[in-house]
């Protein structure tokens, strides 16, 4: 009995982490849905103050937080760092990949999509690999995106 319970914790312990991970990659692609449903919904105004708010309803635990981009690069709303605001065409991950680019491209492109990147997350020193989920706004030349540390 005693093996039995030893074994079912070092289960639980390995399959806690995938769990978690697996959570957030849905939560992630649940904001941008509802990201998109509020253009939608109640309107472009509306949507981009809920987007770049920094407690509004597209901010979730584990750090989860929706961000808005035109197709010329433009960051419209962002809800963690305003220094990402304006002008992000040029912005690369630790490895030289033009981020901004490759969201444009899945949202033109497939309308939604994921993309790897590599960056530092909130109190990392090194990149770490950063999965982001992108879905452009119908009728607008706008998308909409969520990304998390799947490790």
């Amino acid at each position: 009995m005693k093996t039995l319970v030893v074994v079912l914790l070092a289960v639980l312990f390995l399959v806690g982490p995938v769990s978690a991970r697996a959570d957030q990659k849905q939560d992630a692609k649940e904001l941008v849905e509802k990201a998109v449903q509020f253009f939608s919904e109640k309107g472009k105004d509306y949507a981009l103050r809920a987007v770049g708010s920094s407690n509004g309803p597209l901010r979730k635990d584990g750090g989860l937080y929706v961000f808005a981009f035109t197709f010329d690069g433009t960051a419209l709303a962002h809800s963690v760092n305003d220094d990402l605001l304006g002008p992000q065409w040029d912005l690369q991950d630790s490895q030289g990949n033009y981020l901004v680019r490759e969201f444009v491209a899945i949202a033109k492109d497939r309308g939604s999509g994921w993309s790897d990147s590599n960056w530092n997350g909130s109190g990392q020193t090194t990149s770490v690999l950063k999965r982001t989920y992108i879905m452009r706004v119908p009728g607008e030349e706008i998308f909409v995106g969520c990304g998390y540390y799947p490790e």
